[in-house]
């Protein structure tokens, strides 16, 4: 029993060392032709979303991050990134990698939409805001933040600037403040409600009440456009229940009350103002005192004096100096031959006197 036993032993260890011995005959050496590289990162971020892109090797398999849960400062660093073949007839392999940890953006989400009233300034006060992407408890954003916009212009999507906020604390050096590419927009301010008017929705006239109502308010807004002087500007709105209604029609005629004393000089020219686009129309003034024109969509309406063109002016004046200019040195040729001539007969004078006296 004993010898049977022994013989089964003996057995089961040369079987092992055979299975053994078989898997190093046929193990692989794996062999990387290139080393991938690693997309940037931000801090905060654990290593693997720093996602390696690239390589290649002897063998399919994946390139991994061997401590894929780390969280590194910013900064170029190296860590250990592993090849895991997709066949285990090939070895895996470590080697080393580096990759970039960012700055963390820091943003001022503001609670609504920052805008102010035309003042003719550039300043401007900020809505409540709150502070996101810090994700250290000892680092945070301190100061009063003042803010001033490119432009004292009405309209939308103005650039402004913000100064006076900065990033304290253990770990503000990876952080940065993103406040760069804010806008806001400068709304018309009212001067007086100059009342109702009548619009025409695709040539069907309707007066838009009770259900809604043409506003019409003359504003103080400081616009321009090339060549022109601004007289007026009306704001130009429907509304129903205190509430703004959007139209887009595509083909709109108005008849509105406005200041007629101005439409008087052949200068003035009327445009409908619509996402800072003017769109110049024609219009009509009727025996009420009213003024009609048709627009393509329902906008502001912006009456302007169309600057005096110089033009024309500045080529005549440039001509008369050209003209003056050659008669000016057709005379000092003139004068030049004469003042010549006179000496050539005084010296034929003289020989002749010099002559006569010998």
């Amino acid at each position: 029993m004993k010898k049977i036993k022994f013989y089964i032993l003996l057995f089961s260890s040369i079987l092992l060392f055979f299975i053994m011995f078989s898997e190093n005959i046929h193990a692989e050496e794996t062999i990387i032709y290139e080393f991938p590289t690693a997309k940037e990162i931000t801090y905060g971020d654990r290593l693997y979303k720093a996602e390696l892109i690239g390589g290649s090797a002897n063998t399919k398999g994946t390139f991994l991050w061997k401590n894929e849960l780390e969280i590194a400062n910013i900064g170029i660093h190296e860590r250990t990134a592993i090849f895991i073949p997709s066949s285990t007839d090939y070895n895996t392999i470590e080697f080393n990698l580096s990759f970039k940890v960012n700055k963390r953006k820091v943003t001022l989400n503001f609670e609504k939409e920052i805008q102010k009233q035309y003042d003719g300034t550039n300043i401007l006060k900020l809505p409540n805001y709150i502070i996101k992407g810090i994700i250290d408890d000892d680092t945070y954003v301190t100061g009063i933040a003042s803010a001033t916009t490119e432009s004292i212009l009405v309209g939308e999507n103005i650039p402004i600037t913000i100064e006076g906020l900065t990033i304290i604390g253990n770990h503000k050096d990876s952080y940065y403040l993103d406040i760069n590419n804010l806008t806001a927009n400068i709304c018309p301010k009212y001067i007086e409600k100059v009342g109702q008017g009548k619009i025409t929705f695709n040539n069907k006239l309707a007066y838009v009440s009770p259900y809604a109502t043409l506003i019409v308010n003359k504003i103080d807004a400081n616009i321009s456009k090339r060549d022109y002087y601004l007289k007026s500007y009306y704001e130009i709105y429907l509304e129903s229940n205190h509430q703004k209604i959007d139209i887009n029609t595509g083909n709109i005629t108005l008849k509105l009350k406005v200041d007629n004393t101005i439409l008087k000089s052949k200068r003035i020219h009327m445009f409908n103002y619509v996402n800072n686009q003017y769109e110049e129309v024609k219009y009509t003034i009727n025996d009420d005192g009213y003024i009609t024109y048709t627009a393509n969509n329902l906008g502001s309406l912006v009456i302007m004096k169309k600057k005096l063109d110089f033009t024309w002016l500045y080529i005549i004046l440039s001509f008369i100096i050209l003209v003056l200019s050659m008669i000016l040195f057709i005379n000092l040729a003139k004068n030049k031959k004469h003042n010549h001539n006179k000496i050539i007969k005084y010296k034929s004078l003289k020989r002749r006197k010099d002559y006569g006296n010998n």
